[in-house]
C-alpha cells in the first residue's frame, strides 16, 4: 500500500503496524533480454514511504478492534439469502467480495473492461531468508517481454518480516506452469525454478528461502474487469458493490489493496455526508460514479496498459529514466497515485515534453520536487476554472493559484502551467469562470485535475453569462471577463475582471502539503 493509501489507515488510527513493517522507500525497474541483459533499468525514490501488511494480519485484528468498540460481527456465509435478510434490516448494506455466488450479482461492464480473458497466470510466495538487496530498492519490479513479471518487496506477515515474491506469466508461456504445484513446498519449487531459469540474477538472493508459513501460498488467474457497482436481489432489493466486488485489477501495478482502501474512505465519506437521506438508487450509482471519475478510472486505465502491449510513449519514458532521475521517480511515485501518469503516459508528443521536463527539472538550481514541497505548506483554497472554446467545447482545469486582486475594479487572478494542455485554450478564451470548491466536492477536483475526453462529465453545471459553465453547489462562483495574461517562468498569469458572482456559502476545500483537508474553527478563537 502506498501513501495515499495508508492515510486512510492512520486517519482512523488503523495503522497499528507502522512501527513494525519494512519501509519500503523506492522502486527499481528492470526489462530484460532474451540473453538477460537489461533492455531498461531505472530506480526511483517514493515520496513518502509505502508499506505491505499481510491481510491476515490487518483484519483478524481490525474485527477484534471493530468488536471492542461496540460492533456486531457475525461469521456467515456469504449468501443471497444473507444479503435479503439484511436488506430487511438495514438501510444500506455494501458487499466488498466478488467471489461465489455474491460476484453474479454485479454484471460486467463491458464499457469499461477491455479484456474478456485472464492476462496473466498469478502466484504469490511468502518467503524468509532472502539476500537483502544489495542495490537497496526495496521493491524490485523485473520485466521479461513475452514471457512475464517478476517483483518482490518486503512485509509484514504472521511470522514477522518477510518478502513477498509475484510471478505474472503469460497464459500459455514458460511461468504459466502453476498447477503442477500440489503442495506449498511444490509451489515455493516453482518459484524457485521460475527464477532460475528466467531471473537469474533474482535468483541469487534466494539460496536460503523458506516459505513463512504454509498459508504463505496463492495462486489465481481471472479476467482484470470492472462491474456495474448495483447488484439486484430476487427481492428486488438493491446492494452497492465495493472494492474487489467492483473493480478487479491485475495485481501487476499493486493497486489492489489501495484501491480498496481508498473505496472504503470515499464511500464512509458520501454515507456520512448522505446524512438522514435516503441511500437510493440514485445515490448509489452517483457515489460509485464520482469515485471512478476522481480516482479508479486512472488506476484501471494504467494498470491495463501494462498488460498488452504497452503504449509506445511508455517505453520512451521508460527507456529514458535510466538517464533522468526526475523522471525515474515520477514514475515511481505514479504507483501511489496513477493519475499523474496522464496524458504523458499515453501520448507519444505528452512523453517527449514530459521529459524534457524532466531533464531541467534535473538541471534546476533547486531540488524541484523539495521545492514544490515547501510552497504546499501554504495552505490554499482549490478552485476548479471553466470556460468555453472554439465551437462551444467546455474547458475546465483545477487550479489553487487563485487570488484576488483588487476591488475598484473587482481583479482577480489565476495561474495555468504552459505546458498543460488546456492553457492555451483558456488563454483564448475571452471569458472564464472560477468554483471555489466545497468540502465535499474533492473528486471535482480529482476530475478536473486529470486529462480525460470529457473533465465535465457527470457533473452537476448550469450556463453562466456568455455560456461559461458554473459547478452547482461551489461556495462561491466568479464570472470574469479576461483583462490580460503574462508570462510568468513556466506558468502563465491570466487577469480576469469579476462582471457577476454568487456565494452561497458552507465549508471549503482546503488543500495543504499535497493532501486534501477540511477547514475547522481555531480552538483560541
Amino acid at each position: 500500500m502506498f501513501d495515499s493509501a495508508l492515510q486512510t489507515e492512520r486517519a482512523l488510527g488503523l495503522n497499528l503496524w507502522e512501527a513494525q513493517a519494512p519501509r519500503i522507500e523506492g522502486i527499481a525497474y528492470r526489462v530484460l533480454g532474451s540473453d538477460g541483459a537489461d533492455l531498461i533499468s531505472w530506480s526511483g525514490a517514493l515520496d513518502e514511504y509505502a508499506q505491505s501488511v499481510d491481510q491476515r494480519v490487518k483484519c483478524s485484528t481490525w474485527i477484534e478492534e471493530f468488536i471492542a468498540g461496540g460492533g456486531t460481527f457475525v461469521h456467515d456465509r456469504a449468501t443471497v439469502g444473507l444479503l435479503e435478510s439484511l436488506t430487511r434490516q438495514h438501510e444500506l448494506v455494501i458487499v466488498s467480495t466478488g467471489k461465489g455466488e455474491l460476484g453474479t450479482l454485479f454484471a460486467r461492464d463491458a464499457a469499461k473492461s477491455p479484456f474478456d480473458r485472464p492476462m496473466r497466470a498469478l502466484a504469490l510466495t511468502y518467503v524468509t531468508g532472502m539476500t537483502p538487496d544489495p542495490s537497496g530498492a526495496p521493491v524490485r519490479f523485473n520485466v521479461l517481454p513475452g514471457v512475464g513479471e517478476y517483483f518482490v518487496f518486503p512485509a509484514l506477515t504472521l511470522t514477522g518480516p518477510c518478502d513477498i515474491m509475484v510471478f505474472e506469466g503469460v497464459p500459455g508461456g514458460p511461468m504459466d506452469c502453476w498447477e503442477q504445484a500440489a503442495t506449498p513446498a511444490e509451489h515455493l519449487s516453482t518459484s524457485l525454478h521460475i527464477l532460475r531459469e528466467h531471473f537469474p540474477h533474482e535468483f541469487v538472493r534466494c539460496a536460503d528461502v523458506q516459505l513463512t508459513d504454509d498459508g504463505g501460498v496463492l495462486r489465481a488467474r481471472f479476467s482484470p474487469t470492472v462491474r456495474k457497482p448495483i447488484g439486484v436481489l430476487p427481492s428486488g432489493a438493491r446492494v452497492l458493490g465495493m472494492g474487489d466486488a467492483i473493480i478487479l485489477n491485475d495485481p501487476i501495478t499493486g493497486q489492489g489493496s489501495n484501491n480498496a482502501a481508498k473505496f472504503a474512505d470515499f464511500y464512509l465519506k458520501s454515507i456520512l455526508d448522505q446524512g438522514e437521506r435516503d441511500f437510493d438508487v440514485h445515490w448509489m450509482q452517483a457515489t460509485f460514479d464520482r469515485y471512478w471519475r476522481g480516482w479508479s478510472q486512472w488506476a484501471v486505465g494504467w494498470t491495463n496498459s501494462l498488460l498488452s502491449t504497452p503504449p509506445e510513449s511508455a517505453g520512451s519514458l521508460m527507456a529514458a529514466a535510466g538517464q533522468v532521475p526526475s523522471l525515474a521517480r515520477a514514475l515511481a511515485n505514479g504507483f501511489d497515485d496513477p493519475r499523474s501518469y496522464y496524458p504523458w503516459w499515453f501520448d507519444s508528443r505528452e512523453a517527449e515534453s514530459f521529459i524534457h521536463a524532466m531533464r531541467r527539472e534535473d538541471a534546476s538550481v533547486f531540488d524541484a520536487r523539495d521545492l514544490r514541497s515547501a510552497f504546499s505548506q501554504y495552505a490554499t483554497g482549490v478552485t476548479v476554472i471553466t470556460a468555453t472554446g472554439v465551437g462551444g467545447a467546455r474547458i475546465g482545469m483545477t487550479a489553487n493559484s487563485f487570488t484576488s486582486v483588487s476591488l475598484d475594479p473587482p481583479l482577480v487572478l489565476w495561474c495555468p502551467g504552459k505546458t498543460s494542455p488546456s492553457t492555451d485554450l483558456f488563454k483564448a478564451a475571452a471569458y472564464f469562470s472560477i468554483n471555489v470548491l466545497a468540502r465535499d466536492q474533492h473528486d471535482l477536483s480529482r476530475q478536473f485535475a486529470t486529462p480525460a475526453p470529457d473533465k465535465f462529465a457527470g457533473v452537476d453545471i448550469e450556463p453562466g453569462r456568455h455560456e461559461v459553465p458554473l459547478i452547482v453547489g461551489a461556495l462561491a462562483r466568479f464570472e470574469c471577463r479576461t483583462v490580460s495574461t503574462y508570462e510568468a517562468g513556466d506558468h502563465l498569469i491570466i487577469i480576469g475582471e469579476v462582471e457577476a458572482y454568487d456565494s452561497a456559502g458552507g465549508e471549503p476545500l482546503v488543500f495543504h502539503s499535497g493532501r486534501y483537508h477540511v477547514a475547522t474553527l481555531h480552538p483560541d478563537v
